[in-house]
């Protein structure tokens, strides 16, 4: 293979790291192969005191005493390389079954990734997988591309953060990124308070033997539970507690058309939720109320901590219609008009058209469009989608840094990686 940036002839892989989910796969799919949890678990050999990583998602569930749930990414930045490293090298050599040095790889990043983060995954990735071409993206730039946008306005409702990022011509643009700690997260802490007050007790689906029966609206068999399992911790205990959190939201949760109020949601129909004992109830109001914290966050609970509106944070219409205003005037309109919302806390029912409907109201005199895949699969994985696309682009090709650019940088990596991948 050729080692200049104008003849890369090789495949690619792309690596896109969530602060949910790591995606692997190759450049030119419709979708990753592999999908593992970006949470991990350390657990110590007691003979040998040495550590191991748990990374699959069946084990990282099983109840094994002593194990650590940790993560190795704040606010999407990766913060622990060795972790990060063992993910990728599970998701590339285990799972995959590729050997990385006969690939290019692509790794999206978020739009405020630091300068030495960007300099360390470029040399994770020539360094420890020895790939012979890398290019690190933008998250947001991946997901416009994705849906067929060059420009666009890409607002990203994950797990630990709402990002909303102007796209002009392929490029983010950086004063106009707007990001919150208001998303997926939260709102699962506050449907845990919700649950409290409510008296509904969470049973995590390991400590359930046997569902508890209702025939015909009559109470049946009580649920039966295992044992407690000693020395879990409490971050394993968290992890299998918010996945109960995280049923209840995809299953339940829903976006009132117009701003919430108690009485328009007491009217809407019940809908039942069946926890992991097999005990069902039915939720009303309270399901609304939940989803309208990401558009008025005062209706939070705001008792704990975790419940307490983050300094600073607004509605996301106004945190959207916030960005838009930072950019240029002669670009604002096309921004209104080509919208994209992805993530997985982007999936509540009704929650696009709310969107559409409440930034319609701000900006009166304008065409909004708010663009939401149809596909739950797609939106999730909208950035690594994005970067398959670009990856394996005929007119991209000429864009990747080289094995012999990389050894030829001398000691300004940060500088050069900053000026390569806009």
């Amino acid at each position: 293979m050729s080692q200049t940036s104008s003849n890369i002839d090789v495949p690619a892989l792309v690596i896109d790291q969530g602060s949910c989910w790591a995606r692997f796969g190759y450049a030119g799919d419709d979708a990753p192969t592999v999908v593992l949890p970006s949470k991990y678990g350390v657990k110590k050999n007691k003979t040998t005191g040495e550590s191991s990583f748990v990374i699959d998602q069946l084990e990282l569930h099983a109840p094994i005493p002593h194990m650590e749930i940790l993560s190795g990414l704040s606010d999407g930045v990766v913060q622990d390389w060795n972790s990060t490293l063992n993910i990728w090298k599970r998701g590339l050599n285990d799972k995959l079954g590729v050997d990385a040095s006969e690939y290019a790889m692509m790794v999206t990043e978020p739009s405020w990734n630091p300068r030495n983060v960007r300099q360390q995954t470029m040399e994770t990735a020539f360094e420890q997988f020895k790939v012979p071409a890398f290019f690190l993206s933008k998250q947001a730039v991946c997901a416009a591309f994705a849906n067929n946008r060059a420009t666009a306005l890409v607002v990203n409702l994950g797990s630990k953060y709402v990002s909303v990022t102007p796209v002009v011509d392929g490029l983010a643009v950086r004063k106009g990124l707007m990001k919150q700690n208001l998303a997926g997260d939260f709102l699962n802490a506050n449907i845990e308070r919700m649950l409290e007050n409510l008296h509904i007790p969470i049973h995590p689906h390991y400590r359930v033997a046997r569902k508890a029966t209702n025939v015909d609206g009559n109470e049946g068999m009580a649920s039966v539970m295992y044992n407690p399992v000693e020395g879990l911790t409490a971050s394993y205990e968290e992890l299998e507690k918010n996945r109960v959190i995280e049923e209840w939201k995809e299953s339940v949760l829903q976006m009132l058309e117009s701003p919430f109020n108690e009485r328009s949601a007491s009217v809407r129909t019940p809908k039942p939720f069946e926890f992991p004992d097999g005990i069902s109830w039915k939720f009303g109001g309270e399901r609304f109320r939940i989803a309208e914290i990401l558009f008025n966050p005062s209706l939070a609970f705001g008792e704990t901590p975790a419940t307490s509106v983050p300094q600073g944070a607004m509605g996301l219409p106004q945190l959207v219609h916030q960005s838009i205003l930072t950019c240029d005037n002669d670009i604002r309109s096309t921004l209104l008009n080509n919208i994209i919302i992805t993530g997985g806390t982007s999936l509540i029912p009704g929650l696009a058209e709310r969107l559409q409907t409440e930034l319609q109201r701000m900006a009166p005199g304008s065409r909004v469009t708010v663009l939401a895949n149809g596909s739950a699969t797609e939106r999730k994985n909208a950035t690594w989608l994005g970067g398959s696309i670009l990856a394996s682009l005929n007119t991209f090709q000429h864009l990747w840094i080289t094995k012999q650019e990389y050894e030829e940088i001398g000691v300004d990596r940060a500088l050069f990686i900053e000026k390569r991948c806009k």
